[in-house]
């Protein structure tokens, strides 16, 4: 069976864009459209073991098109990228419920999918060098994906007494470590505790 190389690409593309729709009512379904994109691109690299093609986008030549490349390597790490990618989303299921912007994450972790899709698939280093942006910078914003509030923020930085920066603390479902990253950030001063 012979797969299309832009689906492996294409399909996070779209379903990222389409998941800030279902941002507050159809989370469930959000999640479910996310899994479900994972899953099928796990299973399309799964069916693309030990296929080789160089697909041309727009029937262009190499030195003027784009050109995506499957090769043994190629479909060894798409095989990678769709385990680790489908486990990672089945995870983070339950992770994200503390969370308000569940569909925002979602995007973002596609985005990162589709761009190592594209590092992997890519033929030429112009075209690596876009999808490793993409890749990049999806990365980085899910490193830095702390949702808090900040209304939260600036009532915690207000407060003098310990109880009230625990209460705070239980209503955005953190840890110790929530306090810690925002005391190393300065919205908390615990200059007024001693």
């Amino acid at each position: 069976m012979s797969i299309p190389l832009p689906v492996f690409i294409a399909i996070p593309l779209i379903v990222a864009f389409v998941l800030p729709i279902f941002s507050s009512k159809g989370r469930a379904f959000a999640m479910f459209l996310a899994q479900m994109t994972t899953v099928s691109l796990l299973v399309l690299a799964i069916i693309s073991i030990g296929q080789y093609r160089v697909y041309e986008i727009g029937n262009w030549s190499i030195p003027l098109g784009i050109n995506l490349v499957l090769d043994g390597l190629s479909s060894l790490l798409l095989l990678a990228i769709g385990v680790v990618s489908a486990a990672a989303m089945l995870f983070s299921v339950r992770y994200m419920d503390q969370y308000t912007a569940k569909a925002k994450y979602l995007s973002l972790f596609l985005l990162m999918v589709a761009g190592m899709n594209g590092v992997v698939l890519s033929g030429d280093i112009f075209n690596l060098f876009v999808f490793l942006e993409i890749a990049s910078i999806a990365s980085y914003a899910l490193l830095g994906y702390v949702v808090v509030p900040l209304l939260v923020t600036v009532e915690i930085r207000s407060c003098t007494d310990v109880e009230t920066v625990s209460k705070i603390q239980r209503e955005i479902h953190g840890g110790p470590h929530t306090l810690t990253f925002l005391a190393a950030f300065g919205a908390i001063s615990f200059v007024s505790f001693f």
